[in-house]
């Protein structure tokens, strides 16, 4: 008998279409075990930074601010020019927002 142009007999092909099937079905059974581990990696990361950013209180921040206020106030009195400044902070892993921040804070 002929089944899509290929002389087979239908039992045999069943089986072969049945075994690609479950082959399929095993493949995708095994990305999607390897997803989940990696969903729950996720979220154990995004509580870690959820409590972290819990500890931060805003009374902190503010001290953070002040202290970097103050350096940058102290460095400009020195005579270092804003791109030293900023090159300085950032290697020192300030964000560049705070930074732009005291330094418009420090123009008023």
């Amino acid at each position: 008998m002929f089944v899509f142009g290929v002389d087979m007999p239908l039992p045999e092909l069943m089986f072969i279409f049945t075994m690609l099937m479950v082959l399929g079905l095993l493949v995708t059974l095994i990305e999607v075990r390897k997803l989940r581990k990696l969903i729950l990696t996720e979220k154990a990361d995004i509580y870690r930074f959820e409590a972290d950013l819990d500890k931060l209180n805003p009374k902190e921040i503010e001290k953070h601010s002040k202290t970097l206020d103050g350096f940058v106030k102290t460095s400009l009195e020195k005579g270092l020019n804003k791109t030293d400044i900023e090159g300085i902070l950032t290697k020192k892993g300030w964000p560049t927002d705070m930074i732009d921040e005291s330094f418009e804070r420090l123009k008023k």
